[in-house]
């Protein structure tokens, strides 16, 4: 049907796999227990609604932004935010990380940051789960989990939390916190 009208509700259904992505197509996902939709620009990230917060930017970087990176914004390409890897650099005009690559990014293209939900699919086999994660003063886009171990000049910008460790199953709790400056 090109339509739907006069209906009172919508049942989706609640199987063990998520349908191939096409965009704009919304579904239960299994894996997120949410009603979730494939984006128009990269189908490839389901978009679990009310559950993760994303932001689409542009990458001008020269090389690609792998998915985990923490990112930040420095202003605008393509009319969209201008993504590069974080830094922890003590400095008012730094840029501050705003989330972290939900997909591969290539250069010269767009692709999504998560600032806030959970990020699957990450490696995470340095670290425990429930360590707290902070964006790393000496590997641009990185992150560690202890304040401990950044330089004296360093912020305290708080990523996340780890939910599960592993290679590529690693999941992360995104929730940017960056000190005040």
């Amino acid at each position: 049907a090109s339509t739907i009208s006069q209906t009172s509700y919508i049942d989706f259904t609640t199987g063990s796999t998520n349908p191939s992505s096409v965009a704009g197509r919304v579904f239960f996902d299994t894996t997120q227990k949410a009603l979730s939709y494939f984006d128009i620009a990269n189908n490839q990230v389901p978009i679990a609604m009310g559950q993760q917060l994303y932001t689409r930017v542009w990458n001008a970087t020269g090389a690609q932004i792998d998915k985990g990176k923490v990112i930040a914004i420095t202003g605008t390409s393509n009319n969209l935010p201008s993504a590069i890897l974080a830094r922890n650099i003590h400095s008012i005009t730094s840029a501050r990380p705003i989330g972290l690559a939900a997909e591969n990014i290539p250069n010269g293209s767009e692709g999504l940051v998560l600032n806030n939900g959970i990020l699957s699919g990450i490696t995470l086999n340095t670290f425990a789960n429930g360590d707290t994660l902070y964006l790393s003063d000496t590997v641009p886009g990185g992150y560690v989990s202890s304040t401990s171990s950044l330089s004296f000049t360093a912020r305290t910008n708080e990523i996340g939390y780890v939910l599960q460790t592993g290679t590529t199953t690693g999941k992360l709790y995104v929730t940017i916190n960056n000190e005040d400056s």
